[in-house]
């Protein structure tokens, strides 16, 4: 983290692509980490946010309950019809 925000010297993100923890206490520690470094309008886009039947994969208990409590302008979800696993993709603007 001391790395990045050395990067960023003060400067925001306009686009976060959260490819890092499954499970839902990592989900939700990347989200409270990496959030307040998006830009007002900018978005925090993460993916797997269905349901998974595999138990260290519950990311979705995370997605839901950020989706309920957090703060942003918009929010897109992308969900598949199909009965795959975990799949889906949410985008939140700030």
């Amino acid at each position: 983290m001391a790395q990045l925000l050395q990067i960023l010297n003060g400067r925001k993100i306009d686009w976060m692509w959260n490819d890092g923890s499954h499970d839902a206490e990592g989900t939700q520690r990347d989200w409270d980490l990496y959030w307040p470094l998006v830009a007002d309008g900018g978005v925090y886009a993460m993916h797997d946010i269905m349901p998974s039947a595999h138990p260290d994969c519950n990311r979705s208990e995370a997605y839901e309950r950020i989706k309920a409590t957090a703060d942003y302008s918009a929010l897109f979800e992308f969900r598949s019809s199909r009965s795959c696993d975990s799949m889906g993709i949410a985008a939140f603007v700030k």
